[in-house]
């Protein structure tokens, strides 16, 4: 019996998801031994809460934060596209800066954005008009 359950325990196990959870989050592979620990040592209730609240913290600040990537015009082809400037080594534009906003734009980002774009109006002033 005792093999049994076991057996039916280390299925309960998922792999795949772990790996992919390995692979893509350095913030998830921190969360997940805490959350193990939790679990472990004291209480389920307690175990999942602390959970919950690990993750809504981690979603709070990747949400808040969101990434700031500067576009140049790309010639090449039939169709005039904008790409991102790492890609390849294009000039930027000298009076035209060209930002895409990678993620949500909502109240708690409002400093983080603001910030951003006033450290971007410093490091080109000349791409700036009044």
């Amino acid at each position: 019996m005792a093999g049994i359950l076991l057996l039916v325990a280390f299925n309960l196990i998922d792999f795949h998801h772990i790996t992919t959870i390995v692979r893509t989050s350095a913030r998830r592979q921190r969360c997940s031994p805490s959350r193990c620990w939790q679990r472990c040592s004291s209480n389920w209730e307690f175990a999942i809460y602390v959970g919950v609240m690990l993750s809504l913290l981690l979603y709070l600040n990747r949400t808040s934060h969101p990434g700031f990537v500067t576009l140049v015009a790309d010639h090449e082809g039939q169709r005039q596209r904008f790409i991102n400037v790492e890609r390849k080594d294009l000039p930027e534009c000298p009076q035209l800066k060209i930002l895409r906003v990678d993620g949500s734009l909502f109240f708690g980002a409002v400093n983080h954005f603001a910030e951003e774009l006033h450290a971007v109006a410093q490091e080109s002033p000349e791409q700036r008009t009044s």
